[in-house]
Formats: structure tokens, C-alpha cells, sequence
């Protein structure tokens, strides 16, 4: 018995031509795609190098637990990685006297004061990379100087040991 509904197979229309270009556009598009992102990649891996680099250096002069690396996506020849070290006693009397003084009695709440202190520690303790590549950094992760901020005032504290933890 034959399904009315379909056609046989001598009554269908050859390939259109059109969409065999289109398929053929389609596979350049993503060959060079593919292309331009093993580019991508290979430089991204070759900055990884440098940063990791950097990072170990860092982590040798100041200690390794006094250090704490964030990783980036990587975006036009910019650093994968940037990185922290631990506040010093002042710094962090000042970070906290910001957060104080924000909720002291009497004076207007600033909402913002939790973010500039810890931009102001990102300032000061930011210690790759250097100034210029960092700039550019802000600029395509416009994130990244809080996170690192809060990065290093986590570096002044100590965690709580689990129960049960051998």
C-alpha cells in the first residue's frame, strides 16, 4: 500500500541550485570561522605562557598564599589572568573605614560605598599586569577592577576549617 501523501521518488525535483550555493557559502563561512578562532586560540595560549609566567614570579616574591590570580576570557593580545596581593594592615583599615562610614548614624548611606572601597583595594593591590594592560583590560571586562578588589580582601582573612575534614 502507497501513502498518497508522499511523492514517489521519480516525481521529486532535482537539488535546486541555489541551495547548493548557500550550502556552499555556508561551509566557507564556517571554515573561516574555524579558522580565525584556532588564530585566536593559539595566541590566546601563547599569552597564558606569559601570564602563568608572571603569576609564578609573583607568587615567588610574595608568597603563594599572598597571591590570588583571576582568570579572564581572553580578548585582543590582553592578559588572561590578573592578580592580587594581600592587603597590608593600613590598606585594609581603610577599606573598612569606607564601608564604616557609610552606614555611620547621622550621614546619608552612600549605596556605592561597598564598591569604591573595594576599587580603591583593587588600586592599591593590584599587582599584574602593569598599568597600560590593565587600563585596556577595564575596558573590555568592565567588571574585572571589583572582582579584583574583593579578590584581595578576601586575601586578608582567614576560612573556617570544615567539620569532619580529616
Amino acid at each position: 500500500m502507497t501513502d498518497t501523501n508522499t511523492p514517489e521518488l521519480d516525481e521529486l525535483e532535482p537539488t535546486d541550485p541555489e541551495i547548493d550555493e548557500l550550502d556552499a557559502e555556508i561551509e566557507q563561512r564556517e571554515a573561516a570561522r574555524a579558522k580565525r578562532k584556532a588564530a585566536t586560540e593559539k595566541a590566546r595560549k601563547r599569552q597564558r605562557v606569559t601570564d602563568l609566567d608572571k603569576i609564578a614570579e609573583l607568587e615567588a616574591q610574595y608568597g603563594d598564599t599572598n597571591v590570588t590570580a583571576l582568570n579572564v576570557p581572553y580578548f585582543d593580545g590582553l592578559p588572561t589572568m590578573v592578580a592580587v596581593r594581600t592587603p597590608t594592615d593600613p590598606e585594609m583599615k581603610r577599606y573598612r573605614h569606607r564601608l564604616v562610614m557609610s552606614r555611620k548614624p547621622g550621614v546619608e548611606a552612600d549605596p556605592k560605598a561597598g564598591i569604591t572601597a573595594a576599587e580603591e583595594l583593587a588600586d592599591v593591590c593590584r599587582i599584574y599586569p602593569g598599568d597600560d594592560e590593565y587600563e585596556r583590560l577595564r575596558m573590555a571586562r568592565p567588571g574585572i577592577h571589583l572582582q579584583l578588589g574583593n579578590a584581595a580582601s578576601k586575601l586578608s582573612t582567614a576560612s573556617a576549617e570544615t567539620e569532619g575534614k580529616a
